[in-house]
Formats: structure tokens, sequence, C-alpha cells
């Protein structure tokens, strides 16, 4: 993942002035509905929940966004969104976010 063996991370890495290492960590992730999650223990706990309009029962789309991977994308709400690493402390709830289904090569 540091980039230093090639591949799409190198890439990655040319867009990073100050790459603070690599950590192995257990990871968590859940899909539900309108709700998707991810954890790691100590570190992250992203939610969002899908954002339904009035009289409506599936969440806002949005397509042709520009992204390379993900088509469309479900408007969601942060209903608890924290991260705490590396000395950055993050809190994003109750900010605007996205899911989509997602694939990798």
């Amino acid at each position: 993942m540091s980039g230093k063996h090639g591949g799409p991370f190198e890439r990655f890495m040319r867009l990073t002035a100050d790459f603070k290492g690599i950590k192995y960590v257990s990871i968590e992730y859940k899909g539900e509905g309108r709700t998707r999650s991810v954890s790691i223990p100590q570190v992250m706990d992203f939610n969002v929940e899908g954002f339904v309009q009035p009289g409506q029962t599936e969440p806002v789309h949005v397509e042709n966004m520009g992204t390379w991977r993900m088509s469309p994308v479900s408007m969601a709400r942060g209903t608890r969104s924290t991260y705490v690493d590396h000395g950055m402390h993050w809190d994003n709830t109750g900010k605007t976010g996205y899911y989509s289904s997602f694939e990798w090569p």
C-alpha cells in the first residue's frame, strides 16, 4: 500500500505529501436497507442513512457525478461519522454523505 511496488497505490502516493504509515486493523462494513456503516475499532466509525424526500420511498439518487467506479450514488446524511488517528480528529456527523455499489478491477 506504500506504492513502492507499483500498481494503483503508486499513483495514489503521488498525491500524498506526508505519508503516515500503514496499520493492519479489522474493518467491519455493513449495508442494510438505506444505511451503510464502516467501523475500525478506536479509529473510525462512519454511518450514513439514505435521504428520502417526503412522499417517496427510495433515497434521492444522483447520476453523472464523474466518478469512475460508482453511478448512480444515493444521497445520505452522516448519522455518526468520526475519525481519530495520526493526530487528526474529524466529526462529520450530520453532514452530507453518499453511498453506492463499488467495483475494483
